[in-house]
């Protein structure tokens, strides 16, 4: 969590709560930087990531972001 914490400032984020039900949250733009900033490449990482159970429309949503910043 720490190496999020350096490429997104907390104040960037949303948060919310509904129904004090649990929420997956995902902050997409610091996913996207994360991914970006892998050693293992763009490519692998989202695969890998994928691999550990990302969904593909979660997917396909962090590949949008990472378009917004190339």
């Amino acid at each position: 969590m720490s190496d999020l914490f350096r490429i997104v400032d907390p104040e960037n984020w949303d948060v919310f709560v509904t129904d004090s039900e649990p929420v997956e949250y995902v902050n997409l733009k610091g996913l996207a930087q994360l991914v970006k900033g892998s050693p293992l490449g763009i490519d692998q990482a989202m695969q890998a990531l994928q691999d550990q159970g990302m969904d593909g429309a979660l997917a396909a949503r962090v590949w949008l972001e990472l378009a917004e910043l190339s």
